[in-house]
């Protein structure tokens, strides 16, 4: 009997050992070809390629503009995430505005970056902008170009913060909602004024947790694509891809690598700010901080709370639907002018819109299923198991969050065009984009599954292998069933993400394996118009808020009310 215990032992030790290197070669593998095509490309150790690829002109400026752009839209987010989420969390402004802002928020959640950046050209672009063309009819102006234009500094940085605003939204909110009153209770109590209890003892009670939104939302602009692309803002993501059109590949992994070295330096500041945790009194009570009333100044929080609203949800989509509309830009809403062709043209054009349509929901569907599969496991590990190889299971399925897509998009590429899997020859097929899409977003599968099995107790695991179960009857009879809802809302998290994924999409995609995503880019860089390009993405975004409506339908739960997993 002993024999046989230590003999299962044994076995779940080695099965756990085998999946922790399976789920390493995965995630880690591809980083290890990029080290070697950047330091090892002429056959031996030679930091020479390296040092001059960095040194160039082109890069030096991308480095620089990558740096202003993850410091300014951090900063950015900070601004304006911080104070909606205490608008939203702790203030009496109208229950309606409270849910505009939360509204606004999942938008930008499931909306790609990309999509609010087109719209937002479509609208104050400085030739045909549809705001621009309005404001110079209305105004008399003799002048072919403004008054606003997007393509600025400000421009990239206010739209590249659009989905960052939500991480740092929704760490912020949980942090407020769930903070100790007593602290402010006290300083009420001691005569302090409101704006003096919020600044001192409110905001360093959740400062953690806002560090923790800021760096996140810097690592979410450090692996952008969209938004400088559409704004024509060369970071180093778009450097990358300048380099593998140019067919240099060594320069493409020594830039990937150092985009990767800096993505994974900041996901471990995420990582140990979430360590810290927060400065609120851990106690066995349940907190419900009472809202600050604010007053005059609520009617004034109110308007901004729908302000934000209208400007990052309903503008944007005002914006693509009027440029869809347009038969020809820059002359304006006039009858002779409006059109539904470019919709026609999605079902009845070349079929190049539905092919990258059938491409993406096969990718999004098989990248959901299999990152459910994979989530289940990594979650049995690193909750009911302790150890070194559970312990660094769960460093490792996070990496992907930090790294790029074009950067991850390169790595595969080297990884599948060397031995031992160039024979599989995987490069140009959706094989490839379908092994991106899995290692990134393998995260976000994760998270979930882990928060479901954490509330399960583990007698009833315990109570199954004393009844005779192995432990494969276990898993697939007592853990899963039981934390399906994780696993669901994993899997959808995971589906709308690679329904819209861009920055691998870019780098990977070739002749009959385009997306949605690249489809929306190609139309837009010329091959088929402005005007086309935003009536896909007009169909992508109702399709998203479908998808969205259904799957809060059919797990019960909201992607708001997820927060707490960020």
């Amino acid at each position: 009997m002993a024999s046989r215990t230590f003999d299962k032992s044994l076995a779940a030790r080695l099965g756990t050992a085998g999946f922790v290197i399976l789920v390493g070669l995965l995630i880690v593998g591809p980083t290890g070809h990029l080290l070697a095509n950047a330091l090892l490309g002429r056959g031996s150790f030679d930091l020479g390629p390296a040092i001059s690829v960095l040194t160039q002109r082109g890069t030096v400026q991308a480095i620089v503009n990558t740096i202003i752009y993850v410091v300014g839209v951090s900063v950015l987010s900070v601004l304006i995430g911080v104070p909606l989420a205490f608008l939203a969390e702790r203030t009496d402004i109208s229950p309606t505005a409270k849910r505009a802002i939360n509204l606004a928020v999942i938008s930008a959640l499931i909306t790609p970056a990309f999509l609010t950046a087109m719209a937002y050209v479509n609208l104050l672009g400085p030739n045909a902008g549809v705001i621009n063309v309005w404001l110079r009819s209305l105004l008399g102006l003799s002048i072919n170009r403004g008054p606003f234009d997007v393509y600025n500094i400000l421009g990239v940085l206010l739209l590249g913060a659009q989905q960052s605003v939500a991480f740092v939204f929704l760490i912020a909110a949980a942090a407020f909602s769930k903070m100790n009153p007593e602290l402010e209770e006290a300083a009420a109590i001691s005569g302090a004024k409101r704006w003096r209890i919020v600044a001192t003892v409110t905001l360093p009670v959740v400062r953690n947790s806002i560090f923790a939104g800021a760096i996140l939302a810097l690592a979410s602009a450090l692996a952008d694509y969209g938004t400088p692309h559409m704004l024509g803002f060369t970071v180093l993501t778009l450097r990358i891809r300048t380099y593998m059109l140019q067919a240099d590949f060594v320069s493409a992994a020594v830039v990937s690598l150092l985009l990767v070295a800096m993505s994974l330096v900041v996901l471990a500041l995420y990582r140990r700010s979430l360590g810290k945790g927060s400065f609120a009194t851990v106690t066995g009570k349940s907190f419900h901080p009472s809202p600050f009333r604010i007053g005059r100044a609520r009617h004034v929080l109110t308007f901004v709370a729908y302000a934000y609203a209208f400007l990052s949800v309903v503008l944007p989509v005002l914006g693509l639907l009027s440029t869809s509309l347009l038969e020809r830009l820059g002359f304006g809403f006039r009858l002779d002018n409006l059109t539904l062709q470019h919709y026609a043209d999605i079902i009845g054009g070349d079929g190049f819109v539905l092919r990258a349509i059938w491409n993406s929901l096969q990718l999004a569907t098989g990248a959901a299923m299999i990152c459910a599969v994979l989530a289940a496991f990594v979650a049995f590990i690193t909750v009911r198991q302790r150890g070194g190889a559970s312990i660094l299971l769960d460093y490792i399925v996070v990496i992907p969050l930090g790294i790029a897509g074009t950067a991850l998009a390169v790595a595969l590429i080297m990884t599948v065009t060397s031995f031992p899997l160039r024979d599989l020859a995987l490069y140009g097929t959706l094989w490839i984009l379908l092994l991106a899409y899995v290692i990134r977003q393998l995260p976000l599968a994760v998270r979930p599954s882990q928060a479901s099995l954490m509330q399960v107790s583990p007698e009833l695991e315990q109570a199954a292998r004393l009844a005779g179960a192995n432990w494969g009857q276990t898993m697939f009879t007592i853990t899963v069933p039981l934390i399906r809802p994780g696993l669901i809302a994993g899997g959808i998290i995971v589906f709308l993400s690679c329904l819209t994924e861009l920055s691998a999409s870019i780098i990977l995609r070739h002749i009959g394996t385009d997306t949605i995503a690249t489809a929306i880019m190609d139309l837009w860089d010329g091959g088929g118009g402005y005007q086309r390009a935003s009536a896909v993405a007009v169909v992508v975004f109702v399709a998203m808020v479908a998808l969205v409506a259904a799957a809060q339908i059919i797990t019960g739960r909201s992607l708001y009310d997820d927060r707490d997993s960020m």
